[in-house]
């Protein structure tokens, strides 16, 4: 049987009261803090009250055991202006529920989570809006929910300001999912580097933000909480990388970086920005400014993965955008940064590119391209390439020739390379052939990865 109440106000308390029995006989009840109703008694009702005083005065009502409540949601829209809105409860809340599995937790002040435990809870979610709130709270009632299977962490805004010790980490044993979407980066970052989830399926943070005038100094985690967080949310190793980036209608710039693991375990860092009111004018230089920056990140988060190593399938997917002379060289110099941190390769893909950043050592033409050093790549078994972008097809053709001549210089020559464009060039694979084991340049109208179009 599975009941759901709502409530707005304490008019209703004194029905809640006489209908106490009820409530705890239910298999699975859900509070919701915006409107209380019960599914076989009330009709939803709306008031314009729905303060921790309110909370705290219903967990009363509910006073005794509850063994059979299943699932509470909470929703607190406050205004932060009324004085009550800021009372906070001054004891545990629904102790009662000692079998409680899921808790849904939304507030748009800061919130005290230190009034509940549910120590047998296995899913839990928690939205923090509009006033922040403070990790250390959440840490400590993580650190109480011992069961936790599935956590989801919302922060829609800023994270109040607190000294918490380096080295505190609140390990959730039994964690599987875990879900962080942050509006700003950096700090949603240091609170998961305060957390461990050893035995996780899929671990996903999505940073998003609106376009500002300058791209995000943190898109994705600086060194220190990168190297907590890559080696406490996996059971084992990283074996694929794969980045993918895009520009959607807006402009909406869509980034996601993968880490897959042998074990079928996935780590994602996601970034997602979209457009505010900005000047029309501008927006193509604001997009292309993001859009190299998050390519920059990305290097640097793959080669300080402290397990980078261990990687043998790495994949790079973006979108069809030309980058000028000054990225395409600093970024250049990254790639190069990245490649010598790799181990031997089982395949290297890169997919609608401009492929000067990874090709730069190999357009001879072009001093502004040029690196500090030689762009060197890793021993590689099978490199993919398809559907470059360039500025002259020529002296792209000629790049990727060059770079399978130095392979082959080096001692370490590609086994297999595969090139996928429109009407390929009839001489380009025998161009390769002296460099590599087999060359397939193909002709394809669209995007090819693991040999099917995308």
């Amino acid at each position: 049987m599975v009941s759901v109440i709502s409530y707005d106000g304490r008019g209703l308390l004194e029905d809640f009261s006489r209908t106490r029995e009820r409530v705890s006989a239910d298999s699975n009840l859900q509070l919701h803090g915006s409107s209380w109703c019960h599914s076989t008694t009330f009709l939803p009702h709306q008031t314009n009250h729905n303060h921790w005083a309110d909370i705290q005065r219903f967990s009363e009502t509910l006073a005794g055991p509850l063994p059979l409540l299943h699932t509470i949601t909470i929703d607190l829209h406050q205004d932060p202006g009324d004085p009550e809105a800021m009372i906070s409860p001054s004891a545990h809340l629904f102790s009662g529920a000692v079998n409680l599995k899921e808790f849904l937790f939304r507030s748009k002040i800061p919130s005290s989570l230190n009034h509940f435990v549910f120590p047998n809870l296995t899913m839990f979610e928690f939205w923090a809006g509009n006033e922040g709130f403070y990790a250390s709270q959440l840490l400590d009632f993580l650190d109480a929910s011992p069961m936790l299977r599935t956590v989801t962490l919302v922060f829609a805004d800023s994270i109040l300001p607190e000294n918490i010790p380096q080295e505190r980490v609140v390990v959730l044993p039994n964690v599987e999912i875990i879900f962080m979407l942050v509006n700003e980066g950096g700090a949603g970052y240091r609170i998961a580097a305060h957390m461990s989830c050893p035995s996780t399926r899929l671990t996903s943070f999505l940073h998003w933000r609106a376009f500002g005038d300058a791209p995000p100094e943190e898109i994705f985690p600086n060194p220190v909480p990168w190297d907590a967080i890559a080696r406490q949310y996996s059971g084992s190793p990283p074996e694929e990388v794969t980045f993918e980036l895009e520009i959607a209608q807006g402009p909406t710039i869509r980034s996601c970086l993968k880490f897959h693991s042998p074990d079928e375990t996935d780590l994602r860092l996601d970034f997602r920005v979209s457009r505010r009111d900005f000047d029309d004018a501008l927006m193509p230089l604001v997009v292309q400014e993001m859009y190299s920056e998050v390519l920059l990140q990305a290097s640097r988060i793959i080669r300080n993965h402290p397990l980078v190593a261990n990687i043998s399938l790495l994949h790079f997917y973006h979108s069809s955008l030309i980058l000028g002379s000054a990225q395409v060289r600093c970024l250049a110099n990254e790639v190069r940064q990245l490649f010598a941190s790799l181990g031997p390769l089982e395949e290297l893909g890169i997919y609608s590119c401009d492929v000067r950043p990874y090709l730069a050592s190999f357009f001879t033409s072009q001093e502004s391209y040029k690196t500090d050093e030689p762009i060197l790549f890793p021993p590689t078994k099978k490199l993919v390439i398809s559907h470059p972008l360039y500025p002259s097809r020529a002296e792209c053709v000629t790049a990727i020739v060059g770079l399978a001549r130095s392979q082959h210089a080096r001692g370490v020559p590609f086994k297999h390379v595969t090139v996928y464009m429109e009407n390929p060039p009839a001489e380009m694979a025998a161009r390769l052939q002296p460099w590599v084991g087999e060359a397939h340049c193909k002709h394809n109208a669209y995007v090819v990865r693991d040999g099917l179009p995308i």
